[in-house]
């Protein structure tokens, strides 16, 4: 059997079935969105899909392949991505109040007879 170009490669023979963008997406556990600005990108390196005409289709195989070249190692680690640093502890804004102030000035605002107990 022929192999029919297609946007990044051919349809080989070891192509059995494909899917439509939703269920990729889901099997992959990303937004539509994500999975359709990978399909913009041209050149190689670029997701593996099949356009028949205005419509997207995967082979989820070639796809699970480009996603371990692409972002995994064999550890499952990612390559080239830095660790996310640690946060900074921040220290407390100027104008903030220690809580002690705020419950003074929240307490100032109630009726009196709520504050110290009902007087007689």
């Amino acid at each position: 059997m022929a192999q029919e170009p297609y946007s990044n490669g051919t349809i080989g023979d070891g192509v059995t079935h494909l899917i439509d963008i939703d269920e990729m997406a889901a099997r992959l556990k990303v937004k539509r969105s994500w999975l359709y600005r990978k399909t913009m990108l041209k050149g190689p390196g670029t997701i593996p899909r099949i356009r028949l005409g205005k419509y997207l289709r995967f082979s989820p195989a070639d796809v699970f392949r480009w996603v371990n070249e692409t972002y995994g190692n064999e550890t499952g680690e990612l390559e080239g991505c830095q660790p996310f640093p640690a946060k900074k502890a921040r220290p407390p804004r100027s104008g903030a109040l220690p809580r002690s102030d705020i419950d003074e000035i929240v307490d100032s605002f109630r009726p009196r007879a709520s504050r110290k107990g009902r007087a007689a």
